[in-house]
């Protein structure tokens, strides 16, 4: 009983302190189980670097200048993945038209999770959009011009639909171009109030038809990918609809 209190008493307080918009709630660390997941987001063992110089720029540029830009560059240029990070990939037919789109789309991601990963447990500056639960930080602005500067680089004639960017006033036009489509940080207020469930979300796609998607799960490094007509995949392992029927028996 005293348990149930204390959780309460908690969850209370928490849900408190964002109606009201403390922002005490962002910058105290929480104990417990989301101290030990904080823990657990330490990047690992390993190398994997996007080989395209629009990354590197992005680092260098205006969102990097001063001395926090100057950490997160450094800490994003020697951070080092986990084992599985060079593995686990979905098979692209080397006849696909867009082999090297999923391929960059799949480095990028990566490498966003690892700025994610990085910014996770630290003091972050917050701001609101639309409403007081729509949220934005500089992490999201970050990591959104890491993954246009590169792929701009790369395919100069695509065209962009950027979160960031179309809350800021850009045009969001969908046309038969190339086109990507990108969250540099699907779940913000996650993120923000550091609950572990975070990911970067890519999306291609042409004549409005999505082509593929990837998904990295910061947090557990679990990168799903899908390909229009191939399948979806987990860290290179298909995914398969259940085959349970009748779910109402177990309810």
């Amino acid at each position: 009983h005293s348990l149930a209190q204390r959780r309460g008493g908690e969850a209370g307080e928490s849900c408190t302190r964002r109606a009201g918009g403390d922002s005490s709630a962002v910058r105290k660390r929480r104990p417990g189980r989301l101290k030990r997941a904080a823990v657990r987001l330490q990047p690992g063992e390993g190398s994997s670097q996007v080989p395209l110089s629009g990354a590197a720029g992005v680092l260098q540029g205006p969102e990097g200048e001063g001395k926090g830009g100057e950490e997160r560059a450094a800490g994003v240029a020697a951070m080092k993945p986990s084992g599985e990070q060079g593995a686990g990939v979905a098979p692209v037919a080397e006849d696909d038209p867009w082999k090297e789109c999923v391929e960059v789309a799949v480095q990028l991601a990566r490498q966003a999770g690892q700025v994610i990963r990085k910014a996770f447990d630290e003091e972050k500056q917050v701001s609101t959009k639309t409403s007081a639960a729509d949220l934005v930080t500089e992490t999201d602005h970050f990591v959104e011009n890491l993954i246009v500067s590169a792929l701009k680089e790369k395919f100069p004639s695509h065209r962009f639909i950027a979160e960031e960017a179309t809350a800021a006033g850009s045009k969001c036009i969908l046309s038969a171009s190339p086109t990507w489509i990108i969250d540099p940080v699907d779940g913000t207020c996650n993120f923000v109030h550091r609950f572990p469930t975070v990911a970067v979300s890519i999306g291609f796609a042409v004549n409005q038809e999505l082509e593929f998607g990837v998904i990295y799960h910061c947090t557990e490094e679990r990168l799903y990918t899908g390909r229009r007509g191939q399948g979806a995949y987990c860290n290179g392992k298909r995914l398969q609809v259940s085959k349970v029927t009748g779910w109402f028996r177990f309810c």
